[in-house]
Protein backbone atom coordinates (compact mmCIF):
# COMPACT_ATOMS: atom_id res chain seq x y z
CA UNK A 1 0.00 0.00 0.00
CA UNK A 2 0.84 3.41 -0.97
CA UNK A 3 0.53 6.23 0.86
CA UNK A 4 1.31 9.90 0.08
CA UNK A 5 2.37 12.51 2.39
CA UNK A 6 1.80 16.00 1.72
CA UNK A 7 4.67 18.06 4.04
CA UNK A 8 2.74 20.85 6.02
CA UNK A 9 2.57 24.37 4.92
CA UNK A 10 1.33 26.68 7.61
CA UNK A 11 2.08 29.95 4.84
CA UNK A 12 -0.54 28.48 2.43
CA UNK A 13 -3.22 27.71 5.45
CA UNK A 14 -2.51 31.63 6.60
CA UNK A 15 -2.37 32.74 2.87
CA UNK A 16 -5.98 31.27 2.29
CA UNK A 17 -7.15 32.14 6.14
CA UNK A 18 -6.13 35.69 4.05
CA UNK A 19 -7.88 35.38 1.09
CA UNK A 20 -11.10 34.38 2.76
CA UNK A 21 -11.02 36.96 5.30
CA UNK A 22 -10.42 39.90 2.37
CA UNK A 23 -13.40 38.09 0.10
CA UNK A 24 -15.36 38.67 3.46
CA UNK A 25 -14.16 42.49 4.04
CA UNK A 26 -15.33 43.41 0.14
CA UNK A 27 -18.33 41.36 0.54
CA UNK A 28 -19.34 43.66 3.81
CA UNK A 29 -17.94 46.97 2.23
CA UNK A 30 -20.09 45.94 -1.01
CA UNK A 31 -23.44 45.69 1.07
CA UNK A 32 -22.41 48.37 3.51
CA UNK A 33 -22.73 50.69 0.42
CA UNK A 34 -25.89 48.95 -1.21
CA UNK A 35 -27.44 49.54 1.91
CA UNK A 36 -26.89 52.80 2.55
CA UNK A 37 -28.18 53.15 -1.31
CA UNK A 38 -31.22 51.70 -0.11
CA UNK A 39 -31.35 53.78 2.40
CA UNK A 40 -30.83 56.77 0.70
CA UNK A 41 -33.84 56.11 -1.82
CA UNK A 42 -36.01 55.02 0.52
CA UNK A 43 -35.73 58.56 2.54
CA UNK A 44 -35.88 60.69 -0.85
CA UNK A 45 -39.43 58.90 -1.50
CA UNK A 46 -40.77 58.97 2.00
CA UNK A 47 -39.61 63.10 1.76
CA UNK A 48 -41.39 63.06 -1.48
CA UNK A 49 -44.28 61.41 -0.49
CA UNK A 50 -44.46 63.62 3.10
CA UNK A 51 -44.07 67.03 0.90
CA UNK A 52 -46.67 66.36 -1.16
CA UNK A 53 -49.37 64.88 1.84
CA UNK A 54 -48.67 68.16 3.90
CA UNK A 55 -49.25 70.49 1.37
CA UNK A 56 -52.60 68.93 0.06
CA UNK A 57 -53.50 69.10 3.28
CA UNK A 58 -52.62 72.97 3.37
CA UNK A 59 -54.65 73.68 0.63
CA UNK A 60 -57.91 71.96 2.25
CA UNK A 61 -56.92 73.58 5.68
CA UNK A 62 -56.20 76.95 3.68
CA UNK A 63 -60.07 76.29 1.83
CA UNK A 64 -61.72 75.07 5.18
CA UNK A 65 -60.83 78.05 7.28
CA UNK A 66 -59.38 80.77 5.17
CA UNK A 67 -56.03 81.58 6.03
CA UNK A 68 -53.07 79.63 5.87
CA UNK A 69 -51.46 77.61 8.70
CA UNK A 70 -49.21 78.47 11.28
CA UNK A 71 -45.15 77.87 10.72
CA UNK A 72 -44.61 74.43 12.70
CA UNK A 73 -48.19 72.83 11.00
CA UNK A 74 -49.74 72.69 14.34
CA UNK A 75 -53.05 74.10 12.84
CA UNK A 76 -53.30 71.30 10.84
CA UNK A 77 -53.75 68.41 14.13
CA UNK A 78 -55.80 70.96 15.64
CA UNK A 79 -58.80 71.42 13.10
CA UNK A 80 -58.16 67.18 12.98
CA UNK A 81 -56.41 66.78 9.28
CA UNK A 82 -53.53 64.74 10.77
CA UNK A 83 -52.73 62.63 13.81
CA UNK A 84 -49.45 63.90 15.06
CA UNK A 85 -49.08 67.88 15.99
CA UNK A 86 -45.30 67.91 14.39
CA UNK A 87 -44.44 66.04 11.22
CA UNK A 88 -40.96 64.90 11.36
CA UNK A 89 -38.65 64.25 8.36
CA UNK A 90 -36.88 61.29 7.46
CA UNK A 91 -33.70 63.24 7.59
CA UNK A 92 -34.30 64.55 11.29
CA UNK A 93 -36.13 67.73 12.27
CA UNK A 94 -39.58 68.76 11.38
CA UNK A 95 -41.42 69.99 7.79
CA UNK A 96 -42.29 73.25 8.18
CA UNK A 97 -44.79 75.83 6.29
CA UNK A 98 -43.18 78.89 4.32
CA UNK A 99 -46.08 81.60 4.19
CA UNK A 100 -44.22 83.22 1.29
CA UNK A 101 -44.47 80.57 -1.19
CA UNK A 102 -47.26 78.96 0.35
CA UNK A 103 -45.65 75.48 0.65
CA UNK A 104 -44.32 72.74 2.96
CA UNK A 105 -40.62 72.62 2.97
CA UNK A 106 -37.60 70.71 5.12
CA UNK A 107 -35.36 72.98 6.78
CA UNK A 108 -33.12 70.62 7.27
CA UNK A 109 -32.11 70.11 3.51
Amino acid sequence: MMTFETPFKPIEGWIRSFRMLAMVSVGLLMSYEATGKAWSGYCEYRESNNLVHLNELVKIYSQTVGNKPDLNLIELYQHGLTSSPLHPTPYGGYYRFDPRAGVVYNPNR
